[in-house]
């Protein structure tokens, strides 16, 4: 009889020892999880910063080549007004030695 009472116990410390381990196994188990989840979180925010910082740039780079053709178009026009200037005032200059021409020979 006190043999199966000293059995029954050991087998009851089994279990007991049993569950502890499969109870330790879950909490490593979640913890893992837990850890894989925290990690792959960063690893998608990481992502994210990388991909926000990218269109950032992409816009930045935009706007410095819109800048840049603006700047191309003032000076575009900036140029032609001033052959036109040019142009006009050589027309006035000898439309003006014309005039001079055709009056010194009438007097």
């Amino acid at each position: 009889m006190t043999r199966l009472v000293s059995y029954k116990e050991e087998e009851g410390e089994e279990e007991g020892e049993e569950e502890e381990e499969e109870e330790e196994q879950e909490q490593e188990q979640e913890q893992e999880d837990e850890e894989q989840e925290e990690q792959e979180e960063q690893e998608e925010q990481e992502k994210q910063e990388e991909q926000e910082e990218q269109e950032k740039q992409e816009e930045q780079e935009e706007q410095e080549e819109e800048v840049i053709i603006k700047t191309d178009v003032v000076y575009t026009t900036l140029v032609r007004c001033s052959i036109s200037l040019t142009l006009t005032l050589t027309l006035n200059v000898a439309a003006i030695e014309i005039f001079l021409i055709l009056k010194g020979v009438q007097t």
